[in-house]
């Protein structure tokens, strides 16, 4: 094969000529990427997100759900819980559509980007998406982002290349109509759409025709989104309509806005970690403009690559936001990645961008996978019958959870009043256990300031848990000696087992080993021995035999 020798201004390269504009090289980094990641699938340790959204599985089939957006996955995947295993593992089994659906965007990214450029360009596109770091390492994970990602993406593709006949017309309004039952974000992506669509009516001669079958897409789409939202919404607790309006203001309300950024310093990160795709980004408009290009084919690439802006104005833009935000933007640089092959040759930007995805794995700390799952039968062991508890994220799927999903912006809900105060749940049901799975729990049970709470439940929590084993605290009080009984409030009532020494509860002795059945209210109690005593919620519940797996439960963004 014959080679020409191309001086790029930083380096002298030689280059095969039949790879210099062609696709293998390329292909084959993608292929790479794609193969590494696919084995992440079942090492790396689950997400925080993904404990929730496998938590809402359990509370459609217990009846408990009241979301009816955002919570289409729940009827997809409801058949997972029945496949043996704990909840990692029925995750993991998620995880392998999430990654078939990164898969569909890469090959969306490549068709579209094709479209304003040679296909090796296109791939390259891709390339830099995959091996972008906070993709390589979420775009598989089980959240809204991945299928989001894949429809809209889709939907671009169908638009871009197709006249919108009636097969092409129907198949994209039933994409668009599911789209927003798997996420309202999908609002974000307005600025791509709108410059693809007026990119396809110019080529169209403006034909009033296109617009009544782009008007036939919309009722499409509306009349799917109905029929999905009116056959999910069945068996969920609260009025649908009400529901959804409620969720829609509160999102509206805590997602937007240039104050308060809680994650601009992922944003901050991406720069560092994927500096290649930093700078096609930043000179993206530069090289838009001066491609040459047909005005159309500008604007449709300047919408496409607008997207990126939501990191200045959209709240939650944690690392997994990456995933479903890039796609389009890297569409939108395609011109800037044509330049930047073209100046500096094709094998060192596949080397630049292999070298950001290839440190994304090698950097990333030991797995907890396994802690995770020890922790979830450690559950299953202590409460074979699953109660109510407080935790973080919905680490325990199979339990019923009672408080919010603490995320900065859901505690700024919480709050504010948006969700029930734990104290107020706390006299309705009974929640014997808290999973400490979460550092704002370390704070607030060392007595340390604990922002994260409204005050009142801070010291209902700290006055009736007590730590049992590993993460788990259960319902309880350390009874200190004194000279007199002290008056105590009891807010998880049932039974209770005395520990570690004998105690007077109500003016009655109990010796350890006794169970005390007490009511919710206030209680006289004292150690009845010279040191403390226990009164710990349950029947004589016995700590695991193994000893608790040590922290981090969690694997960082």
């Amino acid at each position: 094969m014959a080679t020409i020798p191309v001086r790029r201004g930083i380096a002298a390269l030689s280059i095969p000529q039949g790879l210099r504009h062609g696709v293998a090289l390329p292909s084959a980094a993608v292929l790479l990427m794609a193969v590494l990641q696919f084995v992440q699938i079942f090492r790396r340790a689950i997400n925080w997100d993904e404990f929730w959204h496998y938590s809402q599985i359990h509370e459609l089939k217990a009846g408990t759900l009241s979301r009816p957006l955002q919570t289409l996955h729940t009827r997809l995947f409801g058949w997972v819980t029945d496949l043996p295993g704990t909840g990692v593992d029925h995750i993991v089994v998620i995880r392998l559509f999430m990654f078939s659906c990164e898969m569909v965007t890469t090959a969306a990214i490549v068709a579209l980007a094709s479209r304003f450029s040679n296909r090796s360009t296109a791939i390259l596109c891709a390339l830099a998406y995959i091996a972008f770091p906070y993709v390589f390492k979420h775009g598989y994970s089980f959240r809204f982002d991945p299928p989001a990602a894949a429809l809209l993406m889709s939907t671009l593709t169908i638009f871009t290349y197709s006249r919108l006949k009636p097969a092409a017309m129907v198949l994209a309004g039933v994409l668009l109509g599911i789209a927003p039952m798997v996420t309202i974000k999908i609002v974000l992506y307005a600025p791509a759409f709108a410059g693809v669509l007026w990119l396809r009516w110019t080529e169209e001669k403006y034909s009033q025709d296109y617009l009544r079958r782009l008007a036939g897409v919309v009722a499409v789409s509306c009349a799917v989104f109905a029929l999905l939202f009116l056959w999910h919404s069945q068996g969920q607790l609260g009025e649908p309509g009400v529901q959804s309006k409620t969720i829609v203001t509160k999102a509206a309300g805590a997602m937007f806005g240039v104050t308060a950024m809680p994650y601009w310093t992922f944003a901050i990160s991406a720069l560092v970690l994927a500096p290649i795709t930093a700078v096609l980004i930043v000179a993206a408009p530069y090289l838009i403009a001066r491609s040459g290009k047909p005005n159309a084919e500008r604007i449709a690439m300047a919408g496409l690559l607008l997207p990126v802006t939501t990191l200045v104005f959209y709240h939650n833009t944690a690392p997994y936001y990456y995933a479903y935000m890039l796609p389009p933007v890297l569409v939108g640089c395609a011109a800037a990645m044509a330049w930047f092959a073209n100046r500096f040759g094709q094998t060192v930007m596949i080397a630049s961008l292999l070298v950001a995805g290839l440190a994304a794995l090698l950097t990333d700390p030991p797995s907890a996978i396994d802690r995770q799952r020890a922790l979830l039968r450690a559950a299953d062991e202590l409460f074979p019958r699953p109660v109510y508890y407080f935790d973080f994220c919905g680490f325990l799927g199979t339990f019923p959870k009672v408080n919010g999903f603490m995320t900065p912006v859901s505690i700024d809900i919480y709050r504010s009043g948006g969700m029930t105060p734990m104290h107020v749940t706390m006299g309705q049901k009974v929640v014997p256990l808290l999973m400490n799975n979460d550092p704002m729990f370390d704070r607030l049970f060392a007595g340390a300031e604990a922002p994260e709470f409204l005050p009142r439940d801070a010291e209902a929590l700290r006055d009736n848990y007590v730590h049992f084993w590993g993460p788990f605290w259960l319902a309880g009080k350390v009874i200190h000696p004194s000279a007199t009984a002290r008056s105590e409030e009891f807010l998880v009532p049932g039974p209770y087992t005395v520990r570690d020494s004998s105690a007077i509860v109500d003016g009655k002795v109990y010796r350890p080993g006794d169970i005390v059945v007490l009511d919710r209210g206030v209680h006289l109690i004292r150690a009845a021995a010279g040191r403390d005593a226990r009164l710990v919620w349950g029947k004589r519940i016995k700590e695991p035999s193994r000893p608790a797996p040590q922290e981090p439960f969690w694997t960082d963004f």
